[in-house]
C-alpha cells in the first residue's frame, strides 16, 4: 500500500506561478485535485484505460471492489496523512502557505475525489479528534485542535490588532475558508470571557501598548455588544 502527498514550500508570489496539482498512481494522471492543493499519490485501482482512477460515486451502494477500496483510501488514508501534513507546516514551515484544503468542484477528472478528503479531514473523527499539532498560534507555537482557540479572521480590526501584540500561545487565526468549516466543528471559539481573562492576565502588557482612544472605545463596544448578545440568549 502506497499513499503520499506533495506540496508546494515556498508560495506562489515567490515563484510567480501556480502549480497545478494531480492525482498520482505512481505515474500521474490526468485528473487534477480540486481544491486540494497538493499533489496526491496512491496505490489507486485504475479503470481499464490505466488513466482514470476507477469510481462510481456511491461506494455504499456499489458492489465494485475496486471503487470501494479507492474510496477507502480517499476517506480513511490520505486525510490522516493530510493532517500530518498541515501539522510539519505548522512546526517546520510556519511561514510558508498552509496547503489546507479548499472550496471543491466536481469535474470530469475529478468526479468527487478530491470531495472524499476534504470531507472527512474537516470532520470530528479526523480534524476535532487528532492530537497533531495543525494550528500556529499568535504567539508562533503549534498547538492541537484541542488546545486552540479560534478565532474569526471576521472579528473588528481593533480587537485583531489587540490579540497580535498580546500574542497568546493558543489563540489561532485560520484562513476564512478554513475557519468556516472549523467553526460546524465543537472547538473553542473566541469570545468576550476569553478577551477579558487574556487582558486581565496581561494587564501590564496591555497598559503599556499604548492604546489610542478609538481603539480603546471600539475594544469596549466590542466587549458590551456581545455582553449584550448573552444577555438576550439568557
Amino acid at each position: 500500500l502506497n499513499v503520499g502527498l506533495a506540496a508546494q514550500i515556498s508560495s506562489n508570489e515567490v515563484t510567480g506561478r501556480k502549480i497545478p496539482y494531480h492525482f498520482f498512481a505512481s505515474l500521474p494522471l490526468p485528473a487534477a485535485t480540486s481544491g486540494l492543493p497538493v499533489h496526491v499519490n496512491a496505490s489507486f485501482a485504475l479503470a481499464d484505460d490505466r488513466r482514470n482512477i476507477r469510481w462510481d460515486g456511491n461506494h455504499e451502494k456499489s458492489s465494485n471492489e475496486d471503487a470501494k477500496f479507492n474510496h477507502w483510501l480517499l476517506s480513511k488514508k490520505l486525510p490522516q496523512l493530510y493532517i500530518y501534513l498541515i501539522e510539519l507546516f505548522a512546526k517546520e514551515h510556519p511561514k510558508c502557505p498552509c496547503p489546507w484544503p479548499g472550496p471543491t468542484a466536481s469535474s470530469p477528472s475529478d468526479p468527487g475525489l478530491s470531495r472524499v478528503v476534504h470531507d472527512e479531514l474537516y470532520s470530528d473523527d479526523c480534524l476535532k479528534s487528532t492530537p497533531r499539532l495543525v494550528f500556529q498560534s499568535l504567539a508562533g507555537r503549534a498547538v492541537s485542535p484541542s488546545q486552540a482557540v479560534i478565532c474569526s479572521p471576521r472579528e473588528p480590526e481593533a480587537i485583531k490588532d489587540l490579540l497580535r501584540r498580546l500574542r497568546p500561545d493558543n489563540l489561532v487565526e485560520p484562513p476564512v475558508y478554513v475557519c468556516d468549516k472549523v467553526s460546524k466543528l465543537s472547538l473553542r471559539k473566541m469570545d468576550r470571557d476569553y478577551i477579558c481573562d487574556l487582558i486581565r492576565r496581561e494587564r501590564d502588557r496591555f497598559v503599556t501598548l499604548h492604546q489610542d482612544m478609538q481603539t480603546i472605545v471600539s475594544i469596549l463596544k466590542y466587549l458590551l455588544e456581545h455582553d449584550k448578545r448573552a444577555e438576550s440568549k439568557t
